[in-house]
């Protein structure tokens, strides 16, 4: 019989046991959306888990949320996760790093110069006190962010346990 601590093979990642630690959001970050210093050891402490996956990380400044969250589309913040992986992989862990962005309930007193959020459509998200401004969605010529650039720097920190994170920034 299978058990909790068995090991398990999720596509070419080994997972020494079945336990996989949930996304939660520590809001430790600062305002620019960079990892302390002690987040290398809050998340090494945890990599007796087959999979750690971390808190819901910012892909842009359009993505924030939440205050004090992380982010990793500046090179400042992505200095900042480097050692994270890092000290994870020392103690033998896997860890994937969880691409976050709020879409249209973001609100915009988190947003640049308090725009209002981006969406793919006007409709207005439950918590959201308005739509998001369709127009601005109508004339934006570029992507809202730009994941590809985070995971090339991520991708290779986290080796082989971020795998499936390459399908999804591709």
């Amino acid at each position: 019989m299978t058990t909790l601590f068995d090991p398990l093979r999720i596509g070419n990642i080994e997972l020494r046991n079945r336990i996989i630690m949930a996304p939660m959001t520590r809001s430790r970050a600062n305002d620019e959306g960079i990892q302390p210093a002690f987040a290398a050891e809050y998340y090494s402490q945890r990599a007796s888990a087959g999979l750690i996956v971390t808190e819901a990380t910012n892909i842009s400044p359009m993505a924030k949320g939440y205050v004090r969250t992380p982010g990793i589309y500046t090179p400042e913040q992505i200095e900042s996760w480097r050692p994270i992986p890092e000290a994870v992989h020392a103690q033998g862990g896997k860890i994937f790093l969880q691409v976050f962005h709020t879409g249209r309930i973001a609100l915009p007193d988190f947003l640049p110069e308090h725009t209002q959020p981006v969406a793919p459509s006007a409709v207005r998200g439950a918590a959201a006190p308005s739509p998001p401004d369709e127009s601005t969605i109508r004339s934006r010529s570029r992507p809202v962010s730009s994941p590809g650039r985070a995971s090339s720097v991520w991708l290779p920190l986290a080796r082989a346990s971020a795998a499936p994170l390459a399908a999804v920034a591709r």
